[in-house]
């Protein structure tokens, strides 16, 4: 992603642990219950909740490695239910 790397860890068909790694050096993670969905050959929809109530909702391509995400995050003055969202694309490989 632009402004950071993700490394998630898929520890089962339920639950994944994240990192994230800021361009500043700032690092969260966490581990998540998640929902996910086999929408073709080769994509998946992956959603989880953290929280902070922050919600990733995101297509990973396998075979062409991008990912798009939609993110989600409590913001009270916003007029669309106290909340705002973001698009972002990044790059998908396997690590073994």
């Amino acid at each position: 992603y632009p402004e950071f790397e993700a490394e998630v860890n898929y520890i089962s068909d339920q639950k994944l642990h994240w990192k994230t790694t800021h361009k500043d050096g700032i690092v969260n993670e966490g581990e998540e219950k998640i929902f996910f969905k086999k929408i073709s050959k080769t994509e998946f929809l992956i959603n989880w909740i953290e929280e902070d109530g922050l919600t990733v909702s995101k297509i990973v391509n396998v075979e062409t490695g991008d990912v798009n995400a939609f993110i989600s995050y409590r913001d009270e003055n916003s007029t669309r239910g106290e909340r705002e969202g973001f698009m972002i694309q990044g790059k998908w490989t396997e690590n073994k």
